[in-house]
């Protein structure tokens, strides 16, 4: 009789245990599935995120989905951003998210870095606007970018390099849209132009072939924004 309890006892221990493993093994593997589903949920999130922002945006790595149109005719783009990429010497021009030109370019004499002075042959690194059109013969034409920008004067400021009223007046012409002092330490009159994109020659402004600057010319207009990466 002793036997049989223990037996039964045995048995019951067995079958707790069983219960026990199993009953783990589900929570594992609702707990593993509730994990799995969340990161693709953020992964989704992070993809449609990144894809607007790619658009607007130097495109940082292979995961930026950006549609593309290369036969957009120029008449046809409506807003147009300008995105540069220094270290790929491209100039990438977006219709809102649509990727529609490709450019090559050439930048300042000393292309690596943000531009701090006027003669340091930088092109700067920034948030910029289009306020000026320069037209003229082929590789005269230009588009004058809001350079510097309200962060390159605080920092010459900082820097000493600029006085208070120098930060004053570019904060001003900044505020009103239009091209800011060139008469300061930090120099001024840089953009983009005609001129040839061999080589890294120019003091600042980033330089396309003739005929890509003739297009360029005719797409963007005042206030056209422009983002210069490194």
């Amino acid at each position: 009789m002793l036997l049989k309890c223990e037996d039964i006892i045995s048995k019951a221990l067995l079958l707790l245990c069983i219960c026990i493993l199993f009953a783990g093994s589900s929570c594992t593997v609702q707990n593993s599935g509730s994990v799995i589903e969340g990161r693709q949920g953020s992964d989704k999130k992070q993809h449609s995120s990144v894809a607007v922002e790619g658009a607007g945006s130097r495109p940082k790595n292979s995961n930026r989905q950006v549609r593309a149109d290369y036969l957009t005719p120029p008449h046809a783009i409506q807003y147009p951003i300008v995105v540069v990429q220094k270290e790929k010497r491209r100039l990438y021009l977006f219709d809102r998210q649509v990727l529609v030109r490709d450019y090559p370019v050439a930048l300042g004499y000393r292309p690596v870095g943000d531009k701090e002075r006027s003669d340091d042959g930088r092109t700067p690194e920034g948030e910029f606007l289009v306020c000026g059109k320069r037209d003229g013969g082929a590789a005269e034409k230009a588009l004058i970018i809001s350079y510097p920008s309200y962060r390159h004067a605080e920092r010459a400021r900082f820097q000493g390099i600029l006085s208070l009223d120098g930060v004053q007046n570019i904060r001003a012409a900044l505020e009103k849209s239009i091209q800011p002092p060139v008469d300061t330490p930090l120099g001024g009159n840089v953009g983009i132009r005609g001129g040839g994109a061999h080589g890294d020659w120019t003091d600042g402004s980033v330089a396309l072939y003739d005929s890509d600057m003739a297009e360029l010319f005719h797409i963007a207009q005042l206030g056209t924004p422009v983002h210069i990466r490194p």
